[in-house]
């Protein structure tokens, strides 16, 4: 264990002398004083899991200006603050390498913190809060135009939790191109790329893409190479919703694989899945594809959450073309296009197991949030309509979340075993409340995880799962100094009760805290306290570039 430096016991003694002093104390008790603050928080008689997935130790944890300063027994060591953390594990904070949230609407984050999560990573999806032009309106011709990640940071006053975000392509191709279904010209693929670059230099963690939407389906596999070839440049990961995780999850696969193994890009395949009972029998293909790249000596991970069920738009169903210029909702309302979307759309939602895999889950307005809860064909009997007129009507009138029951319990469980999948949300941070609809993956990922699949269905030691959510993030996405319990490493840490940690979400009930955090250190201040979450704010933006 690396020791720490410190100063001669003359050295000592005179600090001592002076600082008792200058405080009127006697210069015999000074130097006991300044021992017993030598710490500022210590966290005592913990079963320590490190996040590197060693077996858990006895140990103390001394913490001191936000860094973990020591690891050891330390029952000898007085500090500012000691926790008894008797019968609790002590662990790394966990990092969700997949969030939808916004700290700066939601400065307290309370859903992650209540689960432990030290670190949000934003702007999945192809969709990032920047870059953003700031000298009017119209296409972006010039990187210059836009402000980038250094300005998003900036916009982050007292935050509770650390965030860091990806850049997304979906936004950089929106701002340079629109919502057209074209490739760019060679100079406005030169744009893209300047402000991806502009992004990774400001510490921007990835780049992200979405291409199941629009207008990032739009997207060629070339025009994405070119812009994951600048991430790579800079060794961060192109993380991809890739274009099919259903009728066609073997071709996106290989796609995304391509545009690593092209672009040099480390690649991370985000919430892996295989969507829609017609489909399950593809796992043992999506795990060949996955690790024939990775002997290949492709750099390839992925990331899941813990439930059956996805979350999106109902929209998500419709064929792409019905989205481009933004004119979705005129075409639902000629009849002429609702006829012409039929059958692509009914494909996608049989593919997807049917309109009775789907619930709606918000969106709705007025007399419609009574349908939140209720699968789509049941709401169709009760109204006596036929289902696709119905899903267009809804969409019609404003934008419908859905979740989606669509995988086996089987695959989930393959996936999240693998050694190369991370625990992640694609949830936010939220506010706990009675109001209906919501994924309760926005509450209860990281403690479902563990309960689940370490302490009930014994998938993984809680030593693996532990490191799948801190060490193999932090090593992903080059964050060093977070992810494991270590001397001078930033003191995030999550101190939970492993027989008692429990998510409270449910998919009728979703905007329920999790339980068992006892504790949780952010840049070693204490974010949850005896279970309840304090008013310090001590989160921080983290940029790619730091060390």
């Amino acid at each position: 264990m690396t020791s720490i430096s410190r100063p001669s016991r003359r050295e000592f003694l005179r600090r001592a002398a002076v600082f008792a002093s200058a405080g009127g104390l006697s210069p015999t008790l000074a130097p006991l004083f300044l021992r017993d603050k030598r710490l500022d928080i210590v966290i005592r008689g913990g079963m320590l899991i490190d996040g590197s997935g060693k077996p858990a130790v006895r140990a103390d944890l001394g913490i001191t200006g936000g860094r973990i300063t020591r690891i050891g027994q330390l029952g000898g060591e007085a500090a500012g603050r000691v926790i008894d953390a008797t019968g609790l594990v002590v662990a790394p904070g966990f990092i969700d390498v997949h969030a939808h949230t916004n700290l700066i609407g939601n400065p307290r984050g309370q859903s992650k913190v209540y689960q432990g999560v030290t670190l949000d990573l934003t702007g999945p999806d192809g969709g990032s809060a920047f870059p953003n032009r700031v000298d009017g309106s119209g296409l972006v011709t010039d990187a210059g135009q836009c402000s980038s990640f250094r300005a998003w940071k900036a916009r982050h006053g007292d935050i509770a939790m650390n965030i860091g975000s990806y850049v997304g392509h979906g936004t950089v191709r929106n701002l340079v191109l629109g919502p057209v279904q074209r490739p760019p010209t060679e100079k406005e693929l030169g744009v893209m790329q300047d402000l991806v670059r502009q992004a990774m230099e400001e510490g921007a963690i990835g780049l992200s893409s979405g291409l199941e939407y629009n207008p990032a389906g739009f997207a060629e596999t070339e025009e994405i190479i070119a812009l994951a070839k600048v991430a790579g440049e800079y060794g961060r990961p192109y993380g991809t919703h890739m274009r099919s995780e259903d009728q066609f999850l073997l071709e996106s696969t290989e796609e995304s694989i391509r545009i690593c193994r092209e672009s040099g890009a480390p690649l991370l395949i985000t919430h892996m899945k295989v969507g829609g009972r017609p489909n399950w029998d593809k796992i043992d293909a999506l795990i060949e594809l996955v690790e024939n790249a990775r002997t290949e000596g492709l750099n390839v991970h992925c990331d899941r959450y813990p439930y059956e069920a996805w979350s999106t738009s109902l929209s998500i169903n419709f064929p792409g073309w019905s989205k481009e210029g933004g004119r979705f909702s005129e075409r639902l309302r000629d009849p002429q296009e609702r006829a012409r979307m039929k059958a692509e759309t009914l494909e996608s939602v049989e593919s997807n197991g049917g309109w009775g895999a789907l619930m709606i889950s918000g969106g709705v307005r007025g007399a419609n949030r009574s349908l939140i809860g209720k699968r789509v064909d049941a709401v169709a009997k009760e109204r006596d309509v036929d289902t696709y007129e119905l899903a267009c009507d809804l969409l019609a009138a404003g934008s419908v979340s859905i979740i989606g029951f669509g995988m086996s319990e089987e695959n989930t469980e393959r996936i999240i075993a693998l050694p190369y999948c991370m625990i992640a949300s694609d949830g936010s941070a939220m506010v706990a409340s009675d109001n209906p609809g919501g994924h309760p993956r926005s509450f209860g990922t990281f403690p479902r995880a563990i309960r689940r699949y370490v302490r009930e269905r014994k998938l993984v030691s809680l030593e693996e799962m532990v490191r799948k959510m801190t060490s193999l993030p932090a090593a992903v996405f080059n964050l060093p100094d977070r992810g494991v319990l270590a001397e001078d490493k930033i003191a995030d840490v999550v101190v939970f009760d492993a027989d008692a940690i429990a998510d409270e979400s449910t998919y009728i009930e979703p905007r329920k805290y999790a339980t068992g955090i006892e504790y949780l250190l952010v840049n070693g201040e204490l974010a949850l306290d005896g279970g309840r979450q304090t008013e310090i704010a001590a989160g921080s933006v983290v940029g790619a570039t730091e060390r």
